[in-house]
């Protein structure tokens, strides 16, 4: 598509560099700068896709950080059993960075796992955190979806899931907007996952929802007085009572509700998950 920088042009851009330390990999730009974004992605999409919020921390003064999943680009593969591995993994991956972050980022799959990092309370003192795109309930739709992934043999779903067609599909089901840029970067994402990550990744982390989903314990009302919460109105991965049951959980939180926008926020409202 014409006139939209790719993510990688943005990447060369910012001067990103690529990091792996201790088993965890991370993009980041701007390190001289005094403030310090930390960004997590979402299932089956990688540092790569928040390319997007990284150049709008990055023109507000911050040292930005987009880091991979478990299993997931140039992170290792870890075989979580519960949230709480998880948020062990993530208060090791931040300290790999070596800065304390003044705001941590997360879309989709990744708010669970900082939810429950708040939980377990590794959270610093001093940092606000985003959370995009929560799902304290999943819809139908990705309900069908998770079975579909656990169901099916690696070998004949994974290609299936990464072809063309279905790429194409799996965009229009994800976004809401028509913007050229969301759609570009969303089919450019689309097109690394075969390479960048595995079913058994993404089943092992989406698995742990329905386990046990992080959105059931409140906060301390310190901790959510530095929380954001940012959906899509039209984000069809989540149950509809989504938004109600987040206000119940974090009642002295700000809410920021984004219209015709879907469940990818990194590349549809990048500009949201900004601090006031």
């Amino acid at each position: 598509m014409r006139g939209v920088d790719s993510l990688q042009q943005i990447a060369l851009e910012l001067d990103c560099r690529e990091q792996r330390r201790d088993g965890v990999g991370w993009l980041e730009c701007g390190s001289g700068a005094p403030r310090t974004a930390v960004i997590f992605h979402g299932v089956t999409g990688g540092k790569m896709d928040m390319l997007p919020i990284m150049r709008a921390y990055a023109g507000c003064g911050y040292a930005a950080y987009a880091i991979d999943l478990p299993g997931h680009g140039g992170s290792d593969f870890l075989e979580a059993e519960s949230f709480d591995d998880l948020a062990s993994w993530c208060n090791r991956a931040l300290l790999q960075i070596g800065r304390v972050p003044d705001v941590i980022v997360a879309n989709s799959y990744s708010s669970s796992l900082l939810y429950w990092y708040m939980c377990l309370g590794f959270l610093p003192a001093r940092t606000r955190v985003i959370l995009g795109c929560p799902v304290p309930r999943v819809s139908r739709l990705a309900h069908a979806l998770h079975l579909l992934s656990v169901r099916a043999p690696e070998r004949f779903f994974w290609p299936v899931y990464n072809s063309g067609g279905v790429r194409v599909a799996r965009t229009a089901l994800l976004l809401s907007s028509l913007d050229r840029s969301a759609w570009a970067w969303t089919l450019e994402s689309e097109r690394r996952k075969e390479q960048y990550t595995s079913q058994r990744a993404a089943n092992t982390l989406t698995g742990l929802i329905y386990q046990r989903n992080p959105f059931e314990t409140t906060l301390p009302e310190d901790v959510q007085r530095r929380v954001t919460v940012v959906m899509g109105e039209n984000d069809l991965l989540v149950n509809r009572r989504s938004r109600e049951l987040m206000h119940q959980l974090l009642p002295c939180s700000l809410f920021r509700s984004v219209p015709h926008a879907g469940h990818l926020l990194q590349f549809e409202a990048w500009s949201r998950l900004l601090p006031e």
